[in-house]
């Protein structure tokens, strides 16, 4: 509940300005600490009112500061009081999660009367008169915040950049708030402005003003055009090899926050923290466009990458995202990011995500919802680890539900590279054998309901006989002794996560 690339920040802000011993008296521009932290304080203040009146207490920014000596900024011996200097800060953070909302007089608001409505899209409770009709679908009311930021979705991912003028009149800025004097620049001419912020390229453009400051900024922005300006749910779906879905993925890197605390300098820690949002806001966009094919391979459900992918990047950034797209070149798109992550890190750093399959009418909210838990299910069960799709399992805590990357690796060139001829086909003679990959499924949920039990074992093994299919699936004929004494579940338990993706290829 707290935007933790905010919440780092002030960690490193907070650190340098809240000391008013052993550093310097004054700060930038003569600004005395004792000042900032008064200055940090009623910044912490208004954007808790803001987000608690805006966002109806969803969200909260946990904020706080430590003062630290300059010896703090490194090691003494083998101590590194920079890592102790950052707990103390961090359980000061902990705390201010825990007594979210003390900023404010009247945390629960004054009871308003009259007829309430919620906002269809956040579900807020509002004036039935404050309610708007929403921007993209006549049809449902929204609140002003709801409609405000289906219009910046939609304009973010085709505008150049922005230029910075705090003269900006009202309504002129991108949206209200901090951001209010930020205007949609599309590479027209402009005549004023204290900076202009450029994403993705290093070149100065021509014809700027001299007063103007020039910025790069870097983002992963791709998207996939639509019919009418960025590719909506249906469209993605559309694009989709056989069942016709919308994919999801959310990634995060696993155990950063012990990396950095490894760190003994504010110029160590920025360093790390800026190389890994670089792989998420730069080399995320080239993968996406089908670079690095040394590393990552061919895909797994097609032939070949696509040169337009069906895909958009809602969030990256930091060390996670959050991505759409065509269901199965989202699901190729989660293993070629592994691939790569892997390589720039050299193995030092892992990585785990959640995909989900949905129709396109899906509320965004329930995505976000189901993919969030598949991504911590990953995490819960060991990290460097991915929830492919929903599966069952049976209720013995030995049967995880999530996949390493390797095993899945493993699994999908024993089973699916027999079966999936790629592009929605199944290879000979499974072509004609659909059936019998879903009897298989059956018989898997026979071990689930109770993997003691073994009439699954021999109802697999009369299965493949009786179709002379033993020789593809031999791990699946019989029982595995050896897997019984490590206490580690059946061959059986695991196809669910290979056959159902290859079964969603092959739809009709």
């Amino acid at each position: 509940d707290v935007p933790s690339n905010a919440v780092k920040l002030f960690h490193g802000l907070g650190s340098v300005l809240g000391n008013d011993k052993e550093m310097s008296p004054c700060v930038e521009d003569n600004v005395c600490p004792r000042e900032a932290v008064k200055e940090l304080d009623r910044i912490r203040r208004h954007i808790v009112e803001w987000l608690h009146k805006e966002f109806d207490g969803s969200l909260y920014l946990a904020l706080d500061w430590e003062p630290i000596s300059g010896e703090e900024f490194g090691r003494k011996g083998k101590e590194n009081l920079f890592e102790s200097a950052r707990k103390r800060l961090k359980k000061k953070v902990t705390l201010k999660k825990l007594r979210r909302f003390e900023e404010l007089a009247e945390p629960f608001g004054v009871p308003r009367t009259g007829r309430m409505e919620e906002c269809s899209v956040c579900g807020k409770e509002l004036p039935e008169d404050e309610l708007e009709t929403f921007e993209f679908d006549n049809s449902i009311k929204v609140c002003h915040t709801c409609n405000e930021l289906a219009r910046l979705g939609g304009m973010l991912p085709k505008v150049k950049g922005f230029i910075l003028d705090r003269t900006a009149w009202k309504g002129e800025g991108v949206t209200r708030g901090p951001f209010r004097y930020f205007i949609p620049y599309s590479g027209e001419s402009f005549s004023k402005g204290e900076v202009l912020l450029l994403k993705n390229t290093l070149k100065t453009p021509s014809g700027m003003p001299k007063e103007t400051e020039f910025v790069p900024y870097l983002v992963a922005d791709y998207f996939k055009h639509g019919k009418e300006g960025i590719a909506t749910f249906e469209e993605l779906a559309s694009a989709s090899t056989g069942v016709k879905r919308i994919g999801v993925v959310k990634g995060d890197v696993d155990l950063l926050g012990d990396f950095f605390r490894s760190m003994d300098s504010p110029s160590k820690l920025a360093t790390a923290s800026r190389f890994m949002d670089y792989f998420f806001k730069v080399y995320l966009n080239d993968i996406i466009k089908g670079k690095f094919g040394e590393l990552v391979g061919a895909p797994m459900l097609h032939d070949k990458w696509l040169n337009n992918p069906d895909i958009t990047v809602v969030y990256a950034g930091g060390d996670d995202f959050f991505i759409v797209g065509a269901w199965d070149q989202v699901f190729d798109l989660a293993f070629r990011i592994r691939k790569v992550f892997h390589a720039y890190t050299g193995g030092g750093l892992t990585l785990s995500m959640g995909l989900g399959y949905f129709d396109h009418k899906t509320p965004i909210y329930r995505i976000a919802e189901v993919v969030s838990k598949r991504l911590e299910l990953a995490k819960d069960e060991g990290r460097d680890r991915v929830t492919v799709i929903e599966r069952t399992r049976p209720d013995d805590g030995r049967h995880p539900v999530s996949y390493s990357w390797k095993q899945y690796w493993e699994l999908w060139e024993k089973y699916a590279t027999k079966i999936y001829a790629g592009n929605g086909k199944l290879r000979k003679p499974f072509d004609s054998k659909k059936s019998l990959l879903m009897r298989l499924l059956q018989l898997r949920e026979l071990y689930v309901r109770n993997s003691n039990d073994v009439r699954w074992a021999y109802l697999t093994a009369y299965l493949l006989g009786r179709h002379d299919l033993s020789e593809f699936f031999p791990e699946l004929v019989g029982i595995d002794v050896g897997a019984v004494e490590r206490g580690e579940p059946q061959p059986v338990y695991w196809i669910d996560g290979v056959l159902k993706i290859v079964l969603m290829a092959v739809r009709r």
